[in-house]
């Protein structure tokens, strides 16, 4: 073999690079160990451990759902919707997805019944549920109720069938108290919001607290049980309606930006992100990224960038649909991870396909998961589905490990009751300065 000598330049670019290497691979081998057991695929979902963070993305087929479990055992309900097929009916040829894992109950049961076996040891409430806005396939659609409450004045459905069997601490939306405000001068009521409006007064009769959502307000939603041990966890409101956190105490009315004084129900979704240590995730319900002269869409997403920042994880806007997730909130958010909350055959859109490819082509995506896809739209979308996808269906868990360095995707079998796991993917490093290593 004939010699051959590197510069002194190339050797050092060599070493850091080696070094770099060396700490991610050590991190990653740290992370894949802190745990004394780890997930395995056709068993049950190991529980909830003191200090981890828990993301579960529920799949029921009809909407909306992630119930979120904090280090210190503090739950978070994001949505919880059940769109009828009598609604979905409207968009044919659409087709709504089957209900998971089938249709013996109704979606709001089944998310009680994942949330059940779910929680941590000794829960028998949900401390925070945020509604992130007031269409049917996030806070349930009244079309879709099969019970109503004890005292019998209330559909259950969605959120109020959750409710109804779970008692919610604090229940947070955007409109609180005035929802006649959301209904336009002259228009007939809408009988879901109308529902969700008796939801919320039976709730303060019986002593519990729903508050507006507010980008202004700190620590609306915090750790309740042992904040002082977890000093990195955190979420923020980023967006509540038409009002952006700016980042510096201050907020932005988008109604101004877009020159029209009402923003269409999707653009006026909540977003969050959620911080702990390393790692950061955002979900932000149905914000659009697009601009239609009718006005009908609108893009939030592009001055929302910015306020969000770069992110580990991201649930897509909108359930993946080709009205939202534009190229300049993707590549500002910068996800390794991105889920997807689907349930209708048009999910995800052809446009966010190709840039999830792009983005995996490019290696600052790793991974994409989908909760329900269609046999449909597997079929339209083509080959490079599977090239955006890892996994198309399923429940979506993100468990993060203790002081948020690091975190694997747990795909779990909607299929069935029960949380048996279907697939396990990472670790991950947290942090895209480390993962881009």
């Amino acid at each position: 073999m004939t010699g051959f000598r590197l510069s002194k330049r190339a050797l050092l670019r060599l070493a850091v690079a080696s070094a770099a290497a060396g700490t991610a691979d050590a991190a990653l081998a740290r992370i894949a160990s802190a745990a004394d057991e780890a997930d395995v695929p056709g068993r049950p979902l190991l529980p909830w451990r003191p200090g981890e963070l828990l993301i579960h993305h529920i799949s029921t087929g009809r909407g909306n759902a992630a119930y979120i479990v904090a280090p210190d055992a503090t739950t978070l309900l994001l949505d919880a919707g059940e769109i009828a097929e009598a609604t979905a009916d409207r968009f044919r040829p659409l087709k709504l997805a089957p209900a998971r894992p089938d249709a013996s109950r109704s979606a709001g049961a089944w998310i009680v019944r994942y949330i059940e076996s779910a929680a941590p040891t000794g829960a028998r409430s949900i401390d925070y549920a945020v509604i992130s806005h007031f269409h049917g396939d996030h806070f349930g659609d009244v079309k879709a109720a099969r019970e109503r409450s004890a005292a019998g004045d209330i559909a259950l459905t969605g959120i109020t069938e959750v409710g109804e069997r779970l008692p919610i601490r604090l229940l947070l939306d955007r409109a609180y108290p005035d929802y006649a405000s959301l209904t336009a001068a002259g228009a007939a009521v809408d009988p879901t919001l109308a529902n969700y409006a008796r939801f919320v007064s039976a709730r303060a009769a019986a002593g519990l607290m729903t508050a507006q959502l507010r980008p202004d307000a700190a620590d609306q939603i915090r750790l309740l049980n042992q904040p002082r041990r977890y000093p990195t966890f955190a979420v923020d409101v980023v967006k509540a309606g038409a009002e952006l956190a700016d980042g510096n105490g201050r907020t932005r009315d988008l109604r101004v930006e877009a020159g029209t004084p009402v923003l269409p129900e999707n653009a006026l979704s909540a977003a969050l992100t959620l911080t702990y240590g390393r790692f950061r995730y955002f979900a932000g319900g149905d914000n659009t990224g697009v601009n239609e002269p009718a006005g009908r869409l609108t893009d939030v997403e592009t001055p929302m960038a910015a306020a969000v920042g770069p992110v580990d994880v991201m649930s897509l806007n909108h359930h993946g649909g080709r009205d939202a997730n534009n190229p300049a909130f993707l590549s500002a958010l910068n996800p390794q991870i991105v889920v997807e909350q689907s349930y209708m055959s048009d999910q995800p859109g052809q446009e966010l396909v190709r840039r999830l490819v792009e983005m995996r082509r490019a290696g600052t995506l790793r991974d994409a998961f989908a909760t329900s896809t269609l046999a449909e739209t597997e079929v339209y979308i083509g080959p490079p589905l599977a090239r955006a996808f890892t996994s198309l269906n399923g429940h979506v868990v993100v468990r993060v490990a203790s002081g948020g360095d690091g975190f694997r995707i747990l795909v779990l079998d909607d299929t069935a009751p029960g949380l048996t796991v279907r697939s396990v993917h990472g670790p991950y490093l947290s942090g895209r300065e480390i993962s881009a290593s």
